[in-house]
């Protein structure tokens, strides 16, 4: 694994190799002194608890977290004359301070970026940074979204120093408190980038065809989008063993409501407008696209299916599509990023 990442690191930039070289040791020894719980299910614990608003200051700076654990409780729509059911209690440590015009930048981007990571995802950040997301046209912005690490705060706080692309708040990065970062994501965007035409949210295992989404997306008519890879359909798992297990008396309905695929969605500013103030409406299901789904259906926000966001990796289409997923390794993504190239360029 070392000897991979060292390869993707000398076809990076100097700054990247000095930064990166640094933090990938700091990374390995941190895996070794720290015990933060990733992608960790049981029968009854550590899942759903943003239904409760269990805080515990054991797991997360400034005692702000979402544990996922104790009672689980059902779905619970707002009612017009109830209080806001769900209000998100996390604080800004990074954020990007030229990004759209609100925060330093003279124009808001027609197109902003929005790349869910994981804060121990370094080297994916670095890729993407080095390949698709190395974007010159002015139109275009990226910022990654990140939740908190005690052990890596110092050295996100130089990654931000560096890059300048980072939106983090102080809940704990888990896989389960991925759904608290994407309602992140939207805040931050919607409040910052009043004037922006589409937001593209994607995962940090993907590959991203930013010329043809521009391409389609520039000549569109100008009207209310939300589209991606949408499943119509699904059940909610109701295996009690499995990662994404769904009590009845948490989700009561035999199906899900349609839902696009999280790991790349993208939508205009008004619909994500919408969402975000939907948020405070319905509490947060772990699972973060079925939840985007699911408050979607609640303000009668359509979804468009659309293919070309894949949610497969197939290289050989990518030139046809807007996103494929999970590139396997930065050093794979620099690798496919160049035939890319050389496909658009033929």
């Amino acid at each position: 694994m070392i000897t991979k990442r060292l390869r993707m690191f000398l076809r990076c930039s100097v700054k990247n190799i000095v930064l990166l070289c640094v933090l990938v040791i700091l990374l390995i020894l941190g895996s070794l002194m720290t015990d933060i719980p990733m992608e960790k299910r049981s029968d009854n614990t550590y899942h759903l608890d943003s239904y409760t608003s269990n805080i515990s200051s054991s797991t997360v700076r400034n005692n702000h977290s979402t544990n996922f654990s104790v009672v689980r409780k059902s779905i619970t729509v707002k009612n017009l004359n109830q209080k806001d059911l769900y209000s998100h209690p996390y604080k800004y440590i990074n954020t990007p301070s030229k990004t759209c015009n609100h925060k330093g930048s003279k124009t808001d981007p027609f197109l902003l970026i929005i790349i869910k990571s994981n804060v121990r995802n370094m080297d994916n950040r670095i890729a993407i940074r080095s390949t698709w997301g190395n974007i010159s046209d002015p139109s275009v912005r990226v910022v990654f979204l990140l939740g908190f690490s005690p052990f890596l705060e110092k050295f996100i706080r130089m990654e931000q120093s560096m890059y300048d692309d980072i939106i983090q708040e102080d809940f704990l990065d888990n896989y389960n408190n991925n759904t608290l970062k994407t309602i992140m994501g939207y805040n931050w965007s919607v409040s910052n980038c009043k004037n922006t035409k589409y937001l593209f949210f994607v995962d940090d295992d993907y590959l991203v065809n930013v010329r043809l989404l521009l391409d389609v997306f520039r000549k569109r008519l100008p009207s209310s989008i939300f589209t991606g890879c949408v499943w119509y359909n699904a059940k909610p798992n109701r295996n009690v063993h499995r990662k994404w297990y769904v009590s009845i008396k948490e989700y009561p309905d035999k199906h899900w409501p349609p839902y696009a695929t999280g790991g790349s969605i993208l939508m205009t500013y008004d619909y994500a407008n919408k969402m975000k103030e939907g948020f405070k409406s319905i509490k947060p299901l772990y699972i973060d696209d079925v939840y985007l789904g699911i408050v979607a259906k609640k303000l009668n926000i359509p979804l468009t299916n659309d293919g070309r966001f894949h949610p497969y990796y197939n290289l050989g289409r990518i030139h046809q599509m807007y996103s494929i997923h999970n590139f396997q390794s930065p050093n794979k993504l620099v690798e496919d990023w160049k035939k890319l190239r050389s496909i658009l360029k033929a």
